[in-house]
C-alpha cells in the first residue's frame, strides 16, 4: 500500500475494527503515526537517494533517478517541501548525465511528471534562483559539484519555459541587477601576472606571422575563465545565459515589456566606466582589473544576445533598433585603443570583436548588407587584423571570415573571403584610409591598418589602384617644401609607405609571372621580334592559339589590360622614390632606415615592371603583326621606356652614397645601415651590377674600406644635425683616435658590409658591381678572415665574403692566397696544365715571388693556412 493511500484511509478514519486483543499487536496508522513515520522516512530518502546520484555506475544512477521519480509521483502531498525540492534536484541532475542510457529515461521520466502535474512549479521557481544565487559559489569551491548543479539549473530553465523565467527573474531591477551580478562573479579571468609566475620557465616567442582564421563559431569558448577548467562546463553555462537572452524577449501577460534593454545597459555599464576613466592614471587600468571585469561583462552579453538571436519568435525591427545600440557601444569604446599585447587588453579586445560577430552572424545576410553595420565594424576589425598579437589577429579575421560568409560575400572560387569583403565595400574601406592618411596625428596606427588591408585579405591587387591617388596627395606632405612642418609624421608615413610598395611588387610579381608564360608560349613560334610591317600566316595563327590558354582575342585583350596596370604601378612607384629618395639623408635614423626599405621595394618593382613589360611588348607586336596596325591602343616603342629601372639608379645614386658614407656626420647606426645595403643590393641586382660598378668603386669603397681597417666612431661622436654643417664636416676626417672607435658598432657594421658584399658577389645578375673594388677589397677582407683581432663573427662573415669574391675575379682571389701561401714558407702543389704537346711547365712559386722568405712570422703562417684551406674548398 502507498503512503498516499494510507493518508486517505487514515483521514477517513476507515479502519477495520478487530478484536482488542488482535490490535494490540498490529500498527495503528492513524494520524499521528502519519506525523510520527514522516519525518523518518524523509530522512531515510535523503540519506539514500542523493548519494547514488554521483555512483560510477551508471545502473546505480538510472535506479536512484527512477526511485527519485517514484517518490514525485506517488508521495509528493505526503513528504515534506524540502524531500520534494531534493527529488526533483536529483532528476533534473541525472537527465544531463554524461551516460544516454540514464539521460534519456531520466529526462522522458520528467516530462511524464510534468505532464502529470506532479512537478511543483513553485518548487522549481525556488530550485532556480537558488540555483542561480549560488552558482558563483559552487563554481569557487568544487569543479565536479558544479558540473551537477550546471547541469540541473539548465534543464530546470529548459522546463519553466521563457515566458515564466522572465516573471520571475526580470520581474524588478533589483531581481535583474542581481541575476546579472551573479553571472558576471562566474565569468572571473586569470590575472596575466599570475600566468606569468606559472610559465616562469617558458620562453614565449612574439608571433608576427600571418592571420589565421580557425573553424570555430562565435561566440567561442573566453581564455583564462578561473572557474570553468573543463569547456564542457563553460557550454553548460553559455546555455543557461542563452535561455536567459530567450526570456528576455519571451511574450508574457505580467510582464509585457522586453527586459533585453536593461540586461544590455547592465552590462555595457562596465564598458562605459572604463570609458570615461583616465587610463593614463587609473590603477586598476594599469593593474587589468578594469579590463578583466569588462571582458566577464562583454561575454556575458555576447552570449545573451547570441541566445535572443537564434529564438525562433523574435521582432526583427525591435532586435535591429537593439542591436544597433550595441554595436555603437562596441565600436565608439576606447577599448580599441589600448595595447594589445597586454593579456588582459586582448580579452577585452577579443570578446569586443567577436560581439560584432555575433551581431552580424545573428541578424543575417540583409542586415550586412543594407544597414550601416559594415561602415561601422569593417574598419576596426580591419585595424585589429594588422595587430601584432596572435589572439587579436586571428579573433579579427575569424570575425570578418564569418561575416563575409553571414553576408553572402563568399564564393567557392574565392581564396579569401576577407578579400572580397574588402573589395566590394572598397568605396569606405579607401575612404577610411585616406583618412588615415590625411590625419596621421590622430590615427598613429595607420601603418598596422595597412599592413591588414594590403597583406592580410588577398585584396592587394584592388586596394593598390583605388589607393594610388590617396598616396600621391600625401606625398605631398613630404615634398621638399613642407618636409618640416610633417616630419613627426614621417616615420608612420613611412610605414605606410612601405606597406603600400610591398604590396605593388607583390601585384608587379604575378603579372610579370603571366607575362613569362605568355610570352613563352609566343616565342615557340616566333622567336624573334617582328618587325611592324610583319603579317604572320593562318598556319601561324592556329599553331600559336592551340599553345595559349586563350583565344587570339583574349589573349591581345589581356596583355593590354596587364600593360596598362603595370604602368600605372610605375607611375605610382616613381612617385614615391622621387619623393623619399632625399629622406635617405635624413639625419633621424628611423626615418632613413624605413625609406630606404621602400626605395628598395621600389627599385624591385620597377626592375620586374620593366622585365614584364618588355614581355608584353613583344607578345603584342607579334599579335598586332597579325591583326592589323590599329589593333594597340598605345605606342609599343615607349612601352616600357617609364619603367626603365637605370636612369633611377642614376638618380638615387648620390642618397645611397650619403646614407652610407659619414661626410656629413649622419649617425651610422646598424638598422638604417642596414636597410641603406639592402637598397644598395637591390640596385646591383636590377641594374645588372655593371652599371654601378664605377661608382661603387670610386665613390663607395673608400669609406667602406676605412670602416673595414679603422672601425667606426661612437654615435655621439657622429650625429650632427644637417642645419649646423660646414664646409670643413664634408672633408674625410682619415684614420680615427683608438678612444673614438666602438667595438660593439664596428663588428655590427662590418658584419652588415660583408654580408652586402657576399650577397652581391654571389648573385650573377649583381656580381658586376663589385668588378672594379675586388681587387683592393681581397686583402682588406683576407686580414679580418685572419686577424686574431677580429671576432668570431667578423671573421666567418670575411670568410664567406672572399669565397663569393671568386665569382666576380677568381684568378685575383687565386694570385692572393697563392701569395700568402708562399709567403707562409710552403708551396701549394699545381697540376700543370694540359697543352698540345703534352703538360707545360709552370715557373714555380718562388721564381713568380722572389721576395718571399723562407722564415715565416707567425702571422704568415696563420695566413698560410687560412689560403690553403680556402684553396681546397673553392674549384678555381
Amino acid at each position: 500500500m502507498s503512503l498516499q493511500k494510507l493518508q486517505t484511509s487514515v483521514l477517513n478514519d476507515q479502519m477495520s475494527t478487530k478484536d482488542i486483543s488482535e490490535r494490540s499487536f498490529n500498527v495503528k496508522r492513524d494520524g499521528e503515526w502519519l506525523r510520527n513515520t514522516a519525518p523518518r522516512v524523509e530522512t531515510a530518502l535523503l540519506a539514500t537517494i542523493p548519494p547514488f546520484v554521483s555512483s560510477a555506475r551508471s545502473s546505480v544512477r538510472l535506479a536512484a533517478a527512477k526511485l527519485a521519480g517514484q517518490v514525485l509521483q506517488h508521495c509528493s502531498d505526503v513528504l515534506g517541501l524540502k524531500v520534494r525540492r531534493k527529488m526533483l534536484e536529483c532528476l533534473l541532475t541525472l537527465s544531463g548525465d554524461s551516460w544516454t542510457q540514464v539521460s534519456m529515461p531520466v529526462l522522458e521520466d520528467l516530462r511524464s511528471l510534468d505532464k502529470l502535474g506532479c512537478i511543483n512549479t513553485d518548487d522549481l521557481e525556488i530550485l532556480i534562483k537558488d540555483d542561480l544565487s549560488t552558482l558563483a559559489d559552487v563554481l569557487r569551491q568544487d569543479s565536479a559539484a558544479a558540473a551537477g548543479h550546471l547541469q540541473r539549473l539548465c534543464t530546470a530553465l529548459e522546463f519553466t519555459g521563457p515566458s515564466r523565467l522572465k516573471e520571475i527573474l526580470f520581474i524588478s531591477p533589483s531581481s535583474r541587477q542581481s541575476l546579472c551580478l551573479n553571472v558576471v562573479q562566474c565569468l572571473v579571468l586569470t590575472s596575466h601576472v599570475s600566468l606569468k609566475e606559472r610559465a616562469a620557465k617558458a620562453v614565449h616567442l612574439i608571433d608576427l606571422g600571418d592571420a589565421s582564421a580557425s573553424t570555430d563559431t562565435l561566440p567561442r569558448e573566453p581564455p583564462r575563465l578561473q572557474y570553468f577548467p573543463e569547456s564542457s562546463m563553460y557550454t553548460k553555462f553559455a546555455t543557461i545565459l542563452r535561455i536567459l537572452g530567450q526570456a528576455t524577449i519571451a511574450e508574457s501577460d505580467v510582464l509585457v515589456e522586453p527586459q533585453l534593454v536593461p540586461i544590455a545597459q547592465f552590462f555595457l555599464g562596465a564598458l562605459r566606466d572604463g570609458s570615461e576613466a583616465d587610463h593614463t592614471g587609473d590603477a586598476l587600468v594599469m593593474a587589468g582589473a578594469w579590463q578583466r571585469n569588462a571582458t566577464a561583462h562583454v561575454i556575458a552579453l555576447n552570449e545573451i544576445i547570441h541566445g535572443v538571436l537564434i529564438a525562433n519568435h523574435i521582432d526583427r525591427k525591435y532586435l535591429t533598433q537593439m542591436c544597433g545600440l550595441i554595436l555603437e557601444e562596441y565600436v565608439c569604446s576606447e577599448v580599441w585603443e589600448l595595447d594589445a599585447l597586454n593579456p588582459d587588453n586582448a580579452s577585452l579586445l577579443r570578446a569586443i570583436m567577436e560581439g560584432l560577430g555575433v551581431i552580424g552572424q545573428g541578424l543575417g545576410t540583409d542586415y550586412i548588407r543594407t544597414s550601416s553595420f559594415l561602415t561601422s565594424a569593417l574598419c576596426p576589425l580591419l585595424d585589429r587584423l594588422g595587430e601584432n598579437s596572435a589572439e587579436v589577429r586571428d579573433t579579427a579575421a575569424l570575425v570578418l571570415t564569418s561575416i563575409a560568409i553571414r553576408g553572402e560575400y563568399a564564393s567557392a572560387a574565392d581564396d579569401s573571403p576577407i578579400g572580397r569583403l574588402v573589395v566590394e565595400n572598397g568605396d569606405y574601406v579607401v575612404d577610411m584610409l585616406s583618412r588615415h592618411i590625411r590625419h596621421l596625428d590622430q590615427h598613429p596606427r595607420t601603418s598596422q591598418l595597412f599592413a591588414a588591408v594590403l597583406r592580410r585579405t588577398n585584396a592587394a591587387r584592388s586596394m593598390v589602384r583605388l589607393l594610388a591617388e590617396p598616396i600621391r596627395s600625401a606625398l605631398r606632405t613630404l615634398s621638399i617644401t613642407s618636409r618640416n612642418r610633417y616630419q613627426d609624421h614621417s616615420r608612420n608615413f613611412l610605414l605606410v609607405t612601405r606597406e603600400y610598395c610591398r604590396a605593388i611588387v607583390g601585384e608587379v610579381e604575378s603579372i610579370c609571372t603571366k607575362s613569362k608564360s605568355v610570352v613563352g608560349a609566343v616565342q615557340k613560334y616566333h622567336p624573334e621580334e617582328p618587325d611592324s610591317d610583319d603579317e604572320l600566316t593562318e598556319i601561324f595563327v592556329d599553331e600559336l592559339s592551340s599553345s595559349l590558354s586563350e583565344d587570339i582575342e583574349g589573349t591581345r585583350t589581356n596583355c593590354i589590360s596587364r600593360a596598362r596596370l603595370l604602368q600605372s604601378m610605375v607611375v605610382s612607384s616613381l612617385e614615391i622614390l622621387e619623393t623619399i629618395g632625399g629622406l635617405l639623408e635624413s639625419p633621424d635614423a628611423g626615418v632613413r632606415s624605413l625609406a630606404a626599405r621602400s626605395c628598395a621595394l621600389v627599385m624591385q618593382s620597377l626592375g620586374k615592371a620593366e622585365s614584364a613589360l618588355k614581355d608584353e611588348k613583344y607578345t603584342l607586336k607579334v599579335l598586332q603583326s597579325y591583326n592589323g596596325l590599329d589593333s594597340i591602343p598605345f605606342d609599343l616603342t615607349s612601352l616600357h621606356k617609364e619603367a626603365r629601372v637605370l636612369p633611377h639608379v642614376h638618380d638615387m645614386w648620390p642618397h645611397v652614397v650619403s646614407s652610407l658614407s659619414d661626410k656629413n656626420r649622419i649617425s651610422i647606426q646598424p638598422e638604417p645601415f642596414e636597410a641603406t645595403l639592402q637598397l644598395l643590393t637591390t640596385m646591383a641586382i636590377v641594374s645588372g651590377g655593371e652599371f654601378i660598378a664605377k661608382r661603387m668603386h670610386t665613390d663607395l669603397w673608400p669609406f667602406l674600406a676605412r670602416v673595414l681597417e679603422h672601425g667606426v666612431r661612437h654615435v655621439d661622436l657622429q650625429t650632427r644635425s644637417l642645419d649646423s654643417l660646414t664646409i670643413a664636416d664634408t672633408i674625410d676626417t682619415g684614420l680615427l683616435r683608438t678612444s673614438e672607435i666602438s667595438p660593439e658598432l664596428t663588428k655590427s657594421i662590418r658584419i652588415l658590409i660583408l654580408k652586402a658584399l657576399t650577397l652581391i658577389a654571389s648573385d650573377n645578375s649583381s656580381k658586376d658591381a663589385l668588378r672594379d673594388l675586388v681587387t683592393p677589397a681581397i686583402p682588406i677582407v683576407s686580414k679580418l678572415a685572419t686577424s686574431h683581432i677580429s671576432s668570431t663573427e667578423v671573421q666567418e662573415a670575411a670568410k664567406k665574403s672572399l669565397a663569393s669574391f671568386a665569382n666576380v675575379n677568381a684568378d685575383e682571389l687565386w694570385l692572393h692566397l697563392m701569395l700568402l701561401t708562399a709567403c707562409s714558407g710552403e708551396v701549394y702543389t699545381i697540376s700543370p696544365p694540359t697543352c698540345a704537346g703534352g703538360r707545360c711547365s709552370l715557373p714555380t712559386i718562388e721564381e713568380l715571388l722572389p721576395s718571399c722568405g723562407s722564415s715565416p712570422d707567425k702571422r704568415a703562417v696563420i695566413e698560410g693556412e687560412f689560403a690553403r684551406d680556402l684553396l681546397k674548398s673553392l674549384a678555381l
